[in-house]
Protein backbone atom coordinates (compact mmCIF):
# COMPACT_ATOMS: atom_id res chain seq x y z
CA UNK A 1 0.00 0.00 0.00
CA UNK A 2 2.76 2.35 0.82
CA UNK A 3 5.13 1.53 -2.32
CA UNK A 4 2.02 2.05 -4.53
CA UNK A 5 1.38 5.35 -2.86
CA UNK A 6 4.63 6.36 -3.74
CA UNK A 7 4.98 4.91 -7.14
CA UNK A 8 1.75 5.05 -8.50
CA UNK A 9 0.17 8.28 -6.87
CA UNK A 10 3.95 10.61 -6.44
CA UNK A 11 2.88 10.63 -2.70
CA UNK A 12 6.85 11.23 -1.24
CA UNK A 13 5.75 11.62 2.13
CA UNK A 14 4.15 7.63 2.51
CA UNK A 15 7.58 6.81 3.51
CA UNK A 16 10.12 8.32 5.33
CA UNK A 17 13.62 6.85 5.49
CA UNK A 18 14.78 4.75 8.26
CA UNK A 19 17.77 5.11 10.80
CA UNK A 20 20.15 3.17 8.07
CA UNK A 21 21.48 3.90 4.74
CA UNK A 22 22.80 1.28 2.38
CA UNK A 23 26.28 1.30 1.18
CA UNK A 24 27.53 -0.59 -1.96
CA UNK A 25 31.06 -2.45 -2.23
CA UNK A 26 31.49 -2.45 -5.51
CA UNK A 27 34.63 -4.86 -5.63
CA UNK A 28 32.99 -8.11 -4.25
CA UNK A 29 29.91 -7.39 -6.53
CA UNK A 30 29.19 -10.36 -8.62
CA UNK A 31 26.39 -8.09 -10.93
CA UNK A 32 23.84 -10.49 -10.39
CA UNK A 33 21.23 -8.10 -9.72
CA UNK A 34 19.26 -9.70 -7.03
CA UNK A 35 19.23 -6.67 -5.16
CA UNK A 36 18.25 -4.41 -8.46
CA UNK A 37 14.71 -6.74 -8.39
CA UNK A 38 14.38 -6.63 -4.62
CA UNK A 39 14.90 -2.87 -4.11
CA UNK A 40 10.93 -1.40 -3.98
CA UNK A 41 11.98 2.02 -4.49
CA UNK A 42 14.10 0.95 -7.02
CA UNK A 43 17.62 2.89 -6.18
CA UNK A 44 19.59 0.04 -7.48
CA UNK A 45 21.19 0.02 -11.17
CA UNK A 46 23.41 -2.22 -12.54
CA UNK A 47 25.91 -0.35 -14.37
CA UNK A 48 28.61 -1.16 -16.81
CA UNK A 49 32.17 -0.59 -14.80
CA UNK A 50 35.71 -1.31 -16.16
CA UNK A 51 36.88 -2.23 -12.66
CA UNK A 52 34.51 -4.66 -12.49
CA UNK A 53 35.42 -7.91 -10.74
CA UNK A 54 32.99 -10.34 -12.08
CA UNK A 55 31.83 -11.94 -15.61
CA UNK A 56 29.01 -9.35 -16.48
CA UNK A 57 31.20 -6.55 -16.40
CA UNK A 58 28.59 -4.67 -14.46
CA UNK A 59 28.22 -3.11 -10.64
CA UNK A 60 25.26 -2.55 -8.58
CA UNK A 61 24.85 1.28 -7.87
CA UNK A 62 22.84 2.75 -5.05
CA UNK A 63 21.18 6.14 -6.03
CA UNK A 64 21.06 7.63 -2.34
CA UNK A 65 18.24 9.99 -2.91
CA UNK A 66 16.06 7.19 -3.49
CA UNK A 67 17.02 4.77 -1.03
CA UNK A 68 14.76 4.45 2.36
CA UNK A 69 17.20 2.10 4.25
CA UNK A 70 14.75 -0.66 4.42
CA UNK A 71 17.75 -3.55 4.05
CA UNK A 72 16.01 -5.77 1.25
CA UNK A 73 19.11 -5.83 -1.18
CA UNK A 74 21.49 -6.44 1.69
CA UNK A 75 19.68 -9.00 3.52
CA UNK A 76 19.13 -11.26 -0.08
CA UNK A 77 22.95 -9.86 -1.33
CA UNK A 78 25.24 -13.21 -1.58
CA UNK A 79 28.63 -11.53 -1.67
CA UNK A 80 27.59 -9.11 1.04
CA UNK A 81 28.58 -6.30 -1.45
CA UNK A 82 25.55 -4.09 0.35
CA UNK A 83 25.56 -3.58 3.80
CA UNK A 84 23.54 -1.33 6.15
CA UNK A 85 24.77 1.62 8.23
CA UNK A 86 23.42 3.97 10.38
CA UNK A 87 22.81 7.50 9.41
CA UNK A 88 24.74 10.47 11.31
CA UNK A 89 21.32 11.93 11.60
CA UNK A 90 18.76 9.70 13.55
CA UNK A 91 15.70 10.32 13.84
CA UNK A 92 13.81 9.07 16.66
CA UNK A 93 10.47 7.24 16.33
CA UNK A 94 7.57 8.89 17.95
CA UNK A 95 6.75 8.31 21.78
CA UNK A 96 3.11 8.24 21.53
CA UNK A 97 0.01 9.06 19.50
CA UNK A 98 -0.23 12.36 20.16
CA UNK A 99 3.47 13.25 19.00
CA UNK A 100 2.46 11.17 15.11
CA UNK A 101 -0.21 12.74 14.77
CA UNK A 102 1.58 16.61 16.10
CA UNK A 103 4.30 15.05 13.30
CA UNK A 104 1.49 14.36 10.99
CA UNK A 105 -0.28 17.49 10.84
CA UNK A 106 3.13 19.46 10.50
CA UNK A 107 4.21 17.08 7.67
CA UNK A 108 0.96 18.07 6.06
CA UNK A 109 1.73 21.76 6.16
CA UNK A 110 5.08 21.53 5.29
CA UNK A 111 5.36 19.40 2.27
CA UNK A 112 8.42 18.19 1.41
CA UNK A 113 9.66 19.13 -2.77
CA UNK A 114 8.67 16.35 -5.38
CA UNK A 115 11.63 13.99 -5.74
CA UNK A 116 12.79 13.40 -9.44
CA UNK A 117 11.85 9.29 -9.88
Amino acid sequence: MWFKAYHEFDHGKSIDVSNYRAVTHPESCKGCGLCVKRCPMEAIELNASETANNKVGKIAVLKEDLCIGCGVCAFKCPTESIVLEKRSEVTEPPADTREFVERMINDLANPLPKRNV
